[in-house]
């Protein structure tokens, strides 16, 4: 008997393409190092469903201002499948703290580069906005963009 096996076109794989992408989060530090930040993720984003056991590394913006916060990390989508991410933030300080537990404002984009199940060899960019806490340690935010998978 002589079998073929059908292109994964006939599959149900299809070339990428791009999608619209949005998305809002709360991350939280969960670990604390001398320049960076461990920050878990949860939150809702198209392609995503809702997101948990996310998690980035943030590098800690170093005063004075303007603060630049840069960051990699992995999106997981509700059903396991990982998008990996890295980005850049600015952060405006809005309410100043002497301790320097400062909170504020923060924009920035969002870039996909690979990641597991249908996100493997995805793309794309998203712009970011939110507000940050440094005495709550957490951060909120809301991205706009496309990912390509």
């Amino acid at each position: 008997m002589l079998g073929l096996a059908a292109p994964a076109n006939s599959q149900g794989k299809s070339k990428p393409h791009e999608r619209p992408l949005k998305g809002s989060f709360y991350a939280q530090v969960v670990e604390e190092y001398p320049t960076t930040e461990l920050m878990s993720i949860i939150g809702n984003a198209t392609h995503f469903g809702n997101v948990n056991g996310s998690e980035m590394t943030l590098v800690r913006p170093t005063p004075p201002p303007p603060l630049v916060a840069t960051f990699v990390g992995t999106l997981m989508a509700a059903n396991g499948d990982c998008a990996y991410f890295y980005g850049i933030s600015n952060m405006v300080i809005t309410k100043p703290d002497p301790s320097g537990q400062h909170a504020g404002t923060m924009t920035g984009k969002i870039y996909f580069d690979n990641g597991t199940g249908r996100f493997k060899n995805c793309t794309g960019e998203a712009d970011m906005a939110g507000i940050f806490d440094m005495k709550a340690s957490c951060a909120k935010y809301d991205i706009n963009g496309t990912i390509t998978y």
